[in-house]
Formats: C-alpha cells, sequence, structure tokens
C-alpha cells in the first residue's frame, strides 16, 4: 500500500470519528469482534482486456455495530462502518487497497438490536491475471471494534475474446431488480440495474427454501438478421460428481454478444451438506460449451441429544436393528480385551456376546428398560442425523464428530464457526466432566461438512501444538 493511501484512511477514520462524538452514542453493541463474512467474484469481461475487474462483495450483522443520534431533535439512529481491502502479492507486499464508509439506519433502539438483520457491501479492485492474497478489515467507527477477513489464495484468470465465458459468478440471498434507482447503503450490491444480496461464502441454512444465481454471459455468437438460441442447464451434485438435484435447463434467444443471467432455486428439502452447482452454457451456432462448478453449503443447526430422544420417544429399539448396526453401539465403549473378543467370534456368537454385555452394563437391572442401550441407541440416531455426509447415508457414527459423541455424549459447550477468520470451519467441542476437561477441535477442510478431528487433549488422540498454543492463548488467529 502506497503512504499516501495509508495516510488518506487515517483521515477519513478521523473525520467519521469527529462526526460520531458530536452526537450521543444511545445503543450499544455487544463487545464481540466484528462477523465478516467476505467473497470474491471476478469480471473476466472482454473489453477489460490485460486486467479483471475484482469484486469483493462482504455480509455484516446489523446488531454488532453501536448506533447513535446525531440530533436529537431527529428520531434516526446511524452506525458508521469503514470498510478497506488490502491486496497483497505473491511476496507478501501490499500493491493496492480501496476502502469505503456507509451508514446502516434504524428507526428505534430496539431495530437496532434485532439480530437477523444482515448488511452487505463491497469494494472492487482492477486486478491484473496472476495469484494474490487479500486482507478485508472492517471497523465500527462508534465502538472501534474491528472484524477481519483473511483471503488465503485469490487467482485471477485472464479474459477471453474468442471463446464463451461466464463471468461475475455468485450465489445471492436474494435478486431484485431495481433498474437506475439509487442503491441504498447497506442494502445491496448494485449490477447491471439488479440489487443482489451477494452471499459471499455460498452458505444456506437448512431453513432457507431459495438459492439465487448471479452471472454475465459473454461471446456468445450473435448476428442480428440470423437469431439464434443459448442454453443454461444447471444441477447439484454430491463430492463425488453425481447430480443429486437436476435443477432446470434455459434456452433462450441471444439479445446480443451478452447476456446478464439471474436464477433461482428451490433448495426446500436439501439435506445438509456440501454441493457443487454445476452450471453450463453453450452457444450451438460456435459449437462451444463451457461448464463451473460453484460451491453451496446447506447447514443445519445442531439439535441437542434430549430433543432427539424426545423425537424417538425414548424406546429402544435396538434389538430391531440388525446386527452389524448393533456392534455400532457399542464399538466405541468396549475395552481393548472385550474388543479382541468380539473379533474372535463368529457372527453366530455375536449376538450373545452383546445381550451379556448389555447385561452387565445395566445401570438399574430392575427396571424393563436398559438405560445404558437406550442412551446409545439415541446418541447413534442423533449421530446419523447430524453428522452423516451425503443424500440418504447413515455413516454418522462412523466420522469423528459421530465417534467422540457416541464415546462421550452431547457436549458441555460447542463454539461452532462457520465463517472464522482465517480459518477453515471449525467446531471446538468441550467436556467439563470428562477427565480434568476435554477439547475436541473438528475442522471442514474440504467445504463439504466432513469435519476432521485436527486436535484433543486426551490420550491417544491427534494433538496439534498450534490449536493447542492457540486455545490456550484465547486466539485463533495463527498459521
Amino acid at each position: 500500500m502506497k503512504a499516501n493511501t495509508m495516510l488518506q484512511t487515517r483521515l477519513i477514520l478521523i473525520q467519521m470519528i469527529i462526526l460520531i462524538v458530536a452526537g450521543p452514542i444511545l445503543v450499544q453493541a455487544s463487545d464481540d469482534a466484528i462477523t465478516v463474512r467476505g467473497g470474491a467474484v471476478f469480471f473476466n469481461r472482454p473489453e477489460f482486456d490485460s486486467v479483471v475487474l475484482v469484486e469483493f462483495p462482504f455480509t455484516l450483522s446489523r446488531h454488532e455495530f453501536e448506533f447513535y443520534r446525531p440530533d436529537t431533535a431527529v428520531d434516526t439512529y446511524f452506525a458508521r462502518i469503514f470498510a478497506q481491502i488490502t491486496l497483497y502479492g505473491a511476496n507478501g507486499l501490499p500493491l493496492d487497497s480501496a476502502n469505503t464508509y456507509f451508514s446502516a439506519v434504524v428507526s428505534d433502539p430496539e431495530d437496532a438490536h434485532q439480530p437477523n438483520y444482515t448488511l452487505f457491501n463491497s469494494l472492487v479492485l482492477m486486478m491484473h491475471p496472476g495469484i494474490y492474497s487479500a486482507h478485508l478489515t472492517i471497523i465500527d467507527a462508534v465502538s472501534k471494534k474491528e472484524g477481519r477477513f483473511f483471503y488465503e489464495r485469490i487467482i485471477v484468470e485472464p479474459s477471453t475474446r474468442n471463446a464463451l465465458a461466464l463471468t461475475g459468478k455468485c450465489l445471492a440471498y436474494d435478486i431484485r431488480y431495481v433498474g437506475d434507482e439509487p442503491a441504498a447503503a447497506g442494502v445491496g450490491v448494485p449490477k447491471n440495474g439488479y440489487e443482489v444480496r451477494v452471499n459471499p461464502l455460498g452458505t444456506f441454512a437448512v431453513t432457507d427454501t431459495i438459492a439465487f444465481f448471479y452471472a454475465e454471459l459473454y461471446n456468445l455468437d450473435y448476428q442480428a438478421d440470423q437469431p439464434s438460441d443459448y442454453s443454461l442447464s444447471y444441477a447439484a451434485l454430491d463430492k463425488s460428481g453425481t447430480v443429486v438435484y437436476p435443477l432446470v435447463t434455459r434456452v433462450r434467444p441471444k439479445p446480443g454478444r451478452s447476456v446478464v443471467i439471474v436464477e433461482s432455486f428451490n433448495i426446500t428439502g436439501w439435506s445438509p451438506g456440501g454441493y457443487l452447482l454445476q452450471v453450463t452454457a453453450s452457444d450451438p451456432i460456435k459449437r462451444h460449451e463451457i461448464t463451473y462448478e460453484i460451491p453451496i453449503l446447506i447447514i443445519a443447526p445442531m439439535a441437542t441429544a434430549n430433543e432427539v430422544a424426545t423425537s424417538i420417544g425414548q424406546e429402544d429399539k435396538t434389538e430391531l436393528l440388525d446386527l452389524e448396526t448393533q456392534l455400532h453401539l457399542v464399538r466405541y465403549l468396549l475395552t481393548p480385551d472385550e474388543e479382541s473378543t468380539l473379533k474372535r467370534l463368529t457372527k453366530a456368537g455375536q449376538p450373545a456376546f452383546l445381550e451379556q454385555y448389555w447385561q452387565e452394563h445395566d445401570s438399574d437391572p430392575y427396571t424393563e428398560i436398559n438405560e445404558n442401550r437406550l442412551m446409545m441407541y439415541e446418541r447413534y440416531l442423533f449421530a446419523n442425523s447430524y453428522f452423516s455426509v451425503g443424500e440418504d447415508v447413515n455413516d454418522g457414527w462412523s466420522t469423528d464428530r459421530g465417534r467422540i459423541f457416541m464415546t462421550y455424549g452431547q457436549c458441555d459447550d460447542l463454539d461452532d464457526q462457520q465463517h472464522p477468520v482465517d480459518r477453515y470451519p471449525y467446531q471446538i467441542w468441550r467436556y467439563y466432566s470428562v477427565g480434568d476437561g476435554a477439547i475436541f477441535v473438528f475442522v471442514d477442510e474440504d467445504g463439504f461438512g466432513l469435519y476432521k478431528l485436527v486436535h484433543s487433549n486426551m490420550d491417544r488422540e491427534i494433538f496439534s501444538k498450534s490449536w493447542d498454543e492457540a486455545l490456550r492463548s484465547g486466539s485463533l488467529m495463527f498459521d
């Protein structure tokens, strides 16, 4: 970054602070750091030739900011937000930056504290093809709280003039045509007359019903005196590349050499997990077809073991399960000697072993219910409901999270970070009554919801020095 750019940034912040201290701060936010969700959208438009327009959309949670009223005669409250993107080259040195500051406006203090309101904005840089990294910094000019989002690797591909090109690809929470209406701050990102509420990480809740898609298609073979069509097809793939949700195919007349694409998909009923939205564009006149895949993640809120137990009516149906499934229920509870004994048995002898095992581990033999077996049955159902990966697959019990859950049950404290700074999504499970306090850290490294255990303080579990130091210091921003 150039020295005058840094000076300009400081001057902007000083101006913002002067404006804000003139009015009373009436609505305070929490003391936590600002949550920032960022993404990158590439517009490889042919007219840009040797450079690419890269947009850095981001979303913020409005209730995390402090609001003030600059004039007691006006019943309007404002939050002042500063945003800056700093671009770094392959050598780690700063190359360029862009910044802005904008306001969020509410009519009353109660409105400011509503937790489900999202602010949208973006910053733009013109970049040459190459590999970069970047830091997005957000500052609440009232509270001075900060939030950061780190782009570890940004690959900018060159534009093309001769072949089909699908640029500006992004998923969105909502897209609305507004024409020439001026864009309202924090509401959406304007694109060719559309107000696009970009979903930077492509993450949707299992309760969401619609996912939107925006893109621009260039280099169509267009001749005004010879009308022709182009086609677009969409499908959702699982991580193996298998189509799990065929979506839609569109055949439309060409309006020119380029076209703006706005599409919506019904995602009601999609199972939690990671998918690839496959987009295929083709021009039959040009005899050219291109396919892109965009990650999309469906997240389900994690229920408690008690909620699962209630849903199954506290009824032990273990004996109705096949033998292999019944073995799954005890696999993580066996001592080394018990496991060795089980391995030596034939299939004919395994049912007797299970029956004997549960009789010896019945916490209250005077009741009709074997409480320990019921507990493991509940844990098994829970693990398969929330940790399985893929459509109609009940393998949650065998995943890393399933193994720990089956062994220790519901954790006492869950830190679930879907959009952490400088990290893949991760979860930290804490058990205060296990040993001297057990910790398990799971990371979703591939974006498909398959969390792997990367650190624990328990014997015979994987240990990571960097995670251990980060947890002890209270900071999770490490390499």
